[in-house]
């Protein structure tokens, strides 16, 4: 993965330790499901299309994380 130097203080994602301006870090994304409804939660009205699409979220990990993962 690309390593990139932080412009500003950042904290990981992982392990919680902070990320020093100057520092590098890994920056990547996760998909998450929109929708999480179960058969008796659902709404009785029309359900958006947008609401099925994956939501990519994203996540920032310090180096010895990334190594790790």
């Amino acid at each position: 993965m690309k390593q990139i130097t932080a412009r500003r203080a950042y904290t990981c994602d992982s392990c919680k330790t902070q990320i020093d301006k100057g520092q590098k870090y890994v920056r990547t994304s996760v998909g998450v499901k929109a929708t999480s409804w179960t058969v008796d939660d659902r709404p009785k009205h029309e359900i958006p299309a947008w609401a099925w699409e994956t939501v990519r979220l994203p996540v920032i990990n310090c180096v010895t994380c990334s190594e790790v993962s």
